[in-house]
C-alpha cells in the first residue's frame, strides 16, 4: 500500500467523526537538525487529508518542556559555545522551562527554541498549535492524573509488570526538589492525605509538598497516556522504534491511558527513520525549497530515510517546484536570468532564489553567475530570423505588464504570438532558446512568463543594436569640385574615403 493510500485509509476510518484531534510531541531544549522533521509533517500530511474531506481537525505538537535541560542538549543548544556551556552547565537537571533563553532574557529557554522550532514548521507549511506541557501541569489540567498515579503506584506497577513485563519505569512521577528547583534527583517518598514526600539526591533535602504544590511531571509514557485521554487524541505519528507491541511506547501508553484514565483506542501513524551525516546538518533546509524537503520526508514516509548528498541531488532532480520544471533544472536554467534583476520576482521566486543559490554551491560545487546574452550569442543566426525574435519579445513584454503574475492570462496570448510565426516558428523559438541558453527545459510560453521583465527588455534592445550594425547601406557616387577635400561614404558598416 503506497502512502497516499495508507494515509485514504487513516481518511476513512475517521469518516464517521466531524472532530478529530492529530497529535505529536517534541522537547524544545534545542533546535535540532532537519532529521527530526517528518513526524510532523507526516501528521500534517493526514490533518491536511482530512480537513479537505471536511472534518474540524484539531492539531496538538505538545511541547515537553518540563524535561530536565541536559549537557547534550546544552551544547547543541549554544552551538557549543564554550563560555556559553560554561555558563549554563549548572542549570543542567532543571526543567528546561524553568531557565532563561541565553539569547533573550525575556524569555525561558523552551520558550525561544519554541519560536524557532515554530517558525522551521511553518516555512513548511505546517502549523500545529504547539502546547506548553509545563502550562498544562501549571493549570491543574493534570492534577488529577497526577494524584490516580501517585494513589495507585503499586496498581500501576502490577499492571505493567503482567502487561508489558519487558517494561518497568524507573519513575512514575518526576518531582521537581521544591528546594533546590532541580527534578533529576528527586524520588517519591511516602504519599499521603497531607501530601507528598519528595527526596532529593541534589541537596539532601527532604521536603513534604501539598498535591496542589506539587511540581513535577509524569513518566513519558503515563504522560503521554493521560495527554490522550485529556485531549481526546484519535492519531499521532510514532517510529518503528516505538511499536514493539511487547514494551513499545505506543502500546504502553494506549493501554495506560485505556485502562486507568478512560482514554480512547488512538490510532499510530507508522514512519520511517531518518539518518543522516553530520555534516549535512542544518544544510537540507537551507539549500531545498520547502516543496523539495516535504516531498524527500513524506513521499515514502514508511521507510527508512538516509539523507546523504546524493539523495539530495535526486531529490532536486526529481520534485517540480514550478508546473514542468523540477528544482534543479530551475537552478541551471532561469536561475541566471533572475539573477540580473530580482525586482519583478514574487516572494515564491525570491525564495526559490535564494535555496538555488545555496544548492549550487552546496551541491553542484559551483557559484552561480547572472547570464545576458552578448553580441557573439547572436552571431550566425539570420537577421529575419533575430527581427522575427525581436518581435515575438516585444509582445511578450507587453502581455507580461498587462497580466503582472498572472499565468492563464498570459499563456493564451504567448502561444499566439508565437503561432503567428507560421512556417518559421520552429526556427525562430529554436534559436531564441539557444540564445537564452535553455535550448531544453520548460514550455515557450512559460519560460517567456519567467524570465524578468528586464531580462527581456535587455535582449531586445541587444537585438536591435545587433541589427542595426549589419544593416548595409547602399553605395554611391558623389560629383565633387576637383578642389573639394576627400570625401566619406558609408559603404556596408564601414567608413570609405575617396576621391573624385
Amino acid at each position: 500500500m503506497s502512502e497516499q493510500n495508507l494515509i485514504r485509509g487513516y481518511v476513512e476510518r475517521f469518516k464517521d467523526k466531524h472532530t478529530i484531534t492529530v497529535a505529536t510531541g517534541v522537547t524544545c531544549s534545542y533546535l535540532g537538525d532537519e532529521r527530526n522533521l517528518r513526524e510532523f509533517l507526516v501528521a500534517d500530511e493526514l490533518v491536511k487529508a482530512l480537513k479537505a474531506e471536511g472534518h474540524i481537525v484539531h492539531f496538538f505538537c505538545f511541547n515537553d518542556d518540563v524535561d530536565p535541560l541536559n549537557f547534550r542538549q546544552l551544547r547543541v543548544a549554544v552551538l557549543k559555545d564554550a563560555d556559553l556551556v560554561a555558563r549554563y552547565e549548572p542549570y543542567c537537571g532543571k526543567p528546561a522551562c524553568d531557565i532563561r533563553s541565553p539569547f533573550d532574557p525575556s524569555l525561558s529557554w523552551t520558550q525561544h527554541f519554541e519560536n524557532q522550532f515554530k517558525d522551521r514548521l511553518a516555512k513548511l507549511d505546517c502549523h500545529p498549535n504547539i502546547v506548553s506541557v509545563s502550562r498544562i501541569y501549571q493549570r491543574g489540567l493534570y492534577a488529577p492524573y497526577v494524584q490516580q498515579v501517585l494513589t495507585q503506584q503499586n496498581e500501576i506497577r502490577q499492571f505493567l509488570s503482567s502487561s508489558f513485563p519487558g517494561y518497568q519505569p524507573e519513575k512514575l512521577f518526576w518531582a521537581v526538589c521544591p528546594t533546590c528547583g532541580y527534578i533529576d534527583g528527586t524520588q517519591i517518598g511516602q504519599v499521603s492525605n497531607d501530601g507528598i514526600e519528595v527526596l532529593c539526591q541534589r541537596c539532601l533535602q527532604n521536603s513534604s509538598v501539598a498535591f496542589s504544590e506539587l511540581r513535577g511531571k509524569l513518566a513519558w509514557k503515563l504522560d503521554c497516556a493521560a495527554r490522550w485521554a485529556m485531549f481526546n487524541v484519535d492519531a499521532e505519528p510514532f517510529s518503528k522504534a516505538y511499536l514493539d507491541p511487547n514494551a513499545g511506547s505506543f502500546f504502553v501508553a494506549r493501554s495506560l491511558s485505556k485502562t486507568f484514565f478512560n482514554g480512547q483506542d488512538v490510532s499510530p501513524i507508522q514512519y520511517g527513520s531518518v539518518s543522516m551525516p553530520t555534516s549535512l546538518s542544518y544544510r537540507v533546509m537551507e539549500c531545498l525549497p520547502s516543496s523539495v524537503v516535504r516531498n524527500l520526508m513524506v513521499k515514502h514516509f514508511r521507510t527508512d530515510l538516509e539523507i546523504t548528498e546524493e539523495r539530495i541531488i535526486t531529490e532536486a532532480n526529481k520534485t517540480e517546484v514550478l508546473p514542468d520544471l523540477t528544482f534543479a533544472n530551475l537552478v541551471r536554467q532561469l536561475l541566471p536570468s533572475w539573477l540580473l534583476d530580482s525586482q519583478d520576482l514574487t516572494a515564491p521566486q525570491r525564495e526559490l532564489m535564494i535555496k538555488g543559490l545555496a544548492y549550487a554551491k552546496t551541491f553542484e560545487h559551483r557559484a552561480a553567475k547572472s547570464y545576458l546574452p552578448n553580441r557573439g550569442h547572436l552571431e550566425g543566426v539570420s537577421i529575419n530570423t533575430l527581427k522575427q525574435i525581436q518581435s515575438v519579445i516585444q509582445q511578450v513584454i507587453l502581455h507580461r505588464k498587462a497580466f503582472g503574475a498572472d499565468y492563464e492570462a498570459f499563456v493564451g496570448p504567448a502561444k499566439s504570438a508565437i503561432e503567428r510565426l507560421g512556417d518559421q516558428r520552429r526556427e525562430v523559438t529554436a534559436q531564441f532558446r539557444k540564445i537564452i541558453g535553455q535550448e531544453q527545459g520548460v514550455p515557450n510560453s512559460r519560460f517567456l512568463f519567467l524570465l524578468p521583465i528586464s531580462y527581456l527588455m535587455n535582449l531586445e534592445s541587444l537585438i536591435d543594436l545587433y541589427v542595426a550594425s549589419k544593416v548595409t547601406y547602399t553605395s554611391a557616387v558623389i560629383e565633387a569640385p576637383s578642389n573639394s577635400p576627400p570625401l566619406r561614404i558609408i559603404s556596408g558598416d564601414r567608413l570609405a574615403t575617396t576621391t573624385s
